[in-house]
């Protein structure tokens, strides 16, 4: 243990006392004093020369330790502020790279609605130009001309309402194909006793997978040999009653 780690007074070179103070460690460059009011550290410099040469004070092997740190510090700082340059430029770099795809984004845009409008332009002013051509003509070429062109525009007109038509047809035909696929257990099972049930089975637990399969397997299952002669029965009863005639009281 030090002599000093249980000194009553510390008094430094600089004339500061630490009152009721003990030296708890020490460094290359100074000491840890634990005195009345706290803890501070005192670099050698500033102590007496007694506790300088306990602690084999050296001050050419400090100036050297703290040049290190110095270069150490430097070289950290000078990382940080690399780092910093660099992802600054990377910053940089990506808000110019969204910048350029921002603005190719929009002229690319701008000029797709400039042809747009270019061609619905040109679309009518084209038929403008046919039908100011036709009234250019003679007297006897110009009825000619517009009839042609009005039996064009017509034709155009026709085709667009058969594609329509067509349209809704197959889009009538992928309904009932849906429809029909959808209610296949109720038409398969439409023979059967029970046919009610698996129409209303189907009608609302058919949209499901599992539901449709169960309905499915219901409607192909062979009826029992009592529920085929019910329905025989209340087939031959049927026509042995024949249909009711109400006369009006």
């Amino acid at each position: 243990m030090s002599p000093h780690a249980f000194c009553a007074d510390i008094q430094t070179n600089s004339g500061q006392i630490y009152r009721d103070a003990m030296i708890t460690g020490h460094d290359y460059d100074g000491v840890r004093i634990t005195y009345s009011e706290g803890v501070v550290k005192v670099p050698f410099e500033n102590l007496p020369q007694s506790i300088q040469k306990e602690f084999g004070y050296d001050p050419i092997k400090v100036s050297l330790e703290r040049q290190k740190e110095q270069q150490i510090v430097q070289r950290e700082a000078a990382l940080r502020s690399e780092k910093a340059h660099v992802k600054a430029e990377e910053i940089k770099a990506e808000n110019a790279r969204k910048s350029a795809q921002e603005e190719q984004e929009s002229k690319a845009q701008q000029d797709l609605a400039e042809m747009r409008r270019k061609a619905k332009l040109d679309d009518n002013s084209k038929r403008e130009r046919e039908i100011e051509a036709a009234k250019a003509f003679n007297s006897n070429e110009a009825p000619a001309r517009v009839a042609i062109l009005k039996s064009k525009f017509d034709h155009e007109d026709r085709e667009q309402a058969m594609a329509l038509m067509i349209s809704a047809i197959e889009g009538v035909l992928v309904v009932l194909l849906v429809a029909a696929c959808y209610f296949l257990p109720a038409i398969v099972g439409f023979h059967k006793r029970n046919s009610g049930a698996i129409l209303v089975f189907n009608l609302f637990l058919g949209w499901t997978f599992v539901g449709w399969v169960l309905a499915l397997v219901w409607a192909c299952t062979k009826d029992s040999e009592m529920d085929l002669e019910l329905v025989r029965r209340r087939k031959v009863r049927g026509q042995q009653e024949g249909p009711v005639i109400r006369l009006p009281g």
